[in-house]
């Protein structure tokens, strides 16, 4: 019997190889729902610091399942509209996006559901001095006023640092701006990402292994500050939201802390932070939260802290608010915004 060709041995390989990678790429889609790994619909807005755009996408969650995000044109995710009249503009990072929450259970469709009308601008990756440096008053309706929230988990380690500075985006994609030439990065601006497969190994091998998420945790909030550091970046965020009334003397400006996850029992705690840094009794200690609140007085500052108390207002193994969490606040702050 004659061998096959060369020509024809190869085409045989050719064609296993596009078959086998298809039926890959068709049982990653079925296994996590069509979903991705990450955003992909971020826009850079000229000097403004970049914001998201339209999106309708199924995403996974750090910790398994699966979670739906929808914005429009301007990066907002959406409310059921029952709340009436001006709203308030919601500022922030992807706490305020309502990040690993489906459309109902965000912060927005909460207050909405409470009556409170607002508007959510919520960027990931901004800290506070982004969040109002991307703010277009202009392109807004009337507004009852601006509540800017203060994430405790990473927005001290960003004040003083533009994110322009920390990420680039790439073809609607977020990248680390220090990685921004390597292959995993260049990845991202081609038609590759199609794939989920490749994407979803692509960001899988971007991750470091050696990087504890307990100790990165730690590392990004507060409490691994110097206290002359802390201050330095306390005074940079209650600068941000003072210049942003004081520009502003019309509209109404709030602000509002939310406690980095480990701050607020020692439940959490034990659940996120390795047993050393447990030692320090992280919720015990209100000095980052009181510290903005003095700095910005007399901007009203209200703090979530008391209606975070359960280890179950936090996302599993992540520092975003549950929808649990999101419904906590949201009861607590409807009376000041009416």
């Amino acid at each position: 019997m004659t061998a096959p060709s060369a020509a024809r041995q190869a085409s045989y390989a050719l064609v296993s190889t596009v078959l086998a990678l298809a039926l890959c790429e068709g049982g990653v889609r079925i296994a996590d729902g069509g979903a991705l790994p990450q955003l992909d619909c971020y826009e850079q807005h000229g000097e403004r610091p970049f914001t998201l755009g339209s999106c309708a996408r199924t995403l996974l969650r750090p910790g398994g399942g699966t979670w739906t995000l929808t914005t429009d044109a301007q990066g907002r995710r959406p409310t059921a509209g029952h709340a009436k009249g001006s709203p308030w503009l919601v500022l922030g990072d992807s706490q305020v996006l309502g990040m690993y929450l489906d459309d109902p259970d965000t912060l927005a469709a909460r207050l909405d559901d409470a009556g409170v009308p607002v508007l959510a601008q919520g960027t990931p990756a901004h800290g506070v001095e982004d969040a109002v440096a991307a703010l277009d008053l202009a392109a807004l309706p009337p507004l009852a006023g601006v509540l800017v929230v203060v994430n405790g988990a990473n927005d001290w380690a960003e004040a003083g640092h533009p994110v322009g500075e920390r990420c680039r985006v790439v073809h609607g994609w977020l990248v680390p701006a220090p990685r921004a030439d390597t292959l995993p990065a260049r990845f991202f601006a081609t038609p590759l990402t199609a794939s989920h497969l490749l994407t979803w190994a692509v960001s899988l091998g971007a991750r470091d292994p050696s990087v504890d998420p307990g100790e990165q945790r730690w590392a990004e909030s507060p409490y691994a500050m110097a206290p002359s550091a802390r201050t330095a970046a306390a005074t940079r965020i209650a600068s941000a939201i003072a210049g942003l009334a004081a520009a502003h003397p019309e509209l109404r400006v709030r602000s509002l802390v939310l406690p980095v996850d480990f701050a607020t029992s020692a439940a959490r705690a034990s659940e996120v932070l390795p047993a050393a840094r447990q030692a320090t009794h992280p919720w015990t200690d209100p000095t980052p939260w009181r510290e903005v609140a003095a700095l910005l007085a007399p901007v009203p500052v209200l703090d979530a802290s008391p209606v975070l108390g359960d280890a179950q207002d936090f996302q599993d193994g992540d520092f975003h608010l549950s929808p649990t969490g999101a419904a906590n606040v949201a009861a607590a702050l409807q009376d000041g915004l009416r």
